[in-house]
């Protein structure tokens, strides 16, 4: 089923926003962890990874819910070409859930930063 959102994050009430970065893994990267799974992704590229979590107070152990976005490269040269130049862009959907353990492996560094609806992002901060 095909259907357009847009991709950004969001919860219900969105009490805290803010942004992520991460670096890939050499070794054990996504896409060794997907081709893994034995899931077809010759050829493609990854442009977006939306985790979700919910309840975790209620079971701390609760699996996360990854979905992964793939594309192959729709006749760009490169993945940040192929971003900017296709609204919408197609992507083929993977959904895994995985523990918490799985996910963060995949990554050599990752930081998250949260605020209050999002009013710290890209602000300079003064800690005393």
């Amino acid at each position: 089923m095909m259907s357009i959102e847009n991709f950004s994050a969001g919860v219900q009430y969105d009490d805290y926003k803010g942004s992520t970065a991460a670096d890939n893994q050499d070794i054990n990267n996504v896409y060794k962890y997907l081709e893994g799974k034995q899931l077809k992704i010759k050829d493609k590229v990854i442009v977006g990874i939306s985790l979700d979590a919910s309840h975790l107070s209620l079971d701390p152990d609760h699996e996360l819910s990854v979905r992964f976005f793939l594309s192959d490269l729709q006749g760009e040269s490169d993945v940040p070409t192929l971003i900017k130049s296709k609204n919408p862009l197609s992507v083929k959907e993977i959904k895994i859930d995985m523990s918490y353990k799985e996910f963060f492996q995949l990554f050599k560094r990752f930081n998250l930063t949260l605020s209050t609806k999002g009013l710290l992002e890209n602000k300079d901060i003064d800690i005393i």
